[in-house]
């Protein structure tokens, strides 16, 4: 039982961490995006 209870624990520190990697990498994707496909587009039309 405490053997068990120890792997749940584990597997919720896991996936805890691996979500916030998820985050972290959906963020800078999204960053990575605009910055290469919006910001452009926005500074092609101003001039």
């Amino acid at each position: 039982t405490i053997y068990l209870n120890f792997n749940r624990s584990k597997l919720i520190r896991t996936i805890s961490i691996t979500k916030q990697f998820i985050i972290i990498y959906f963020f800078t994707a999204m960053f990575t995006f605009i910055h290469l496909f919006i910001y452009p587009i926005i500074v092609t039309d101003n001039n």
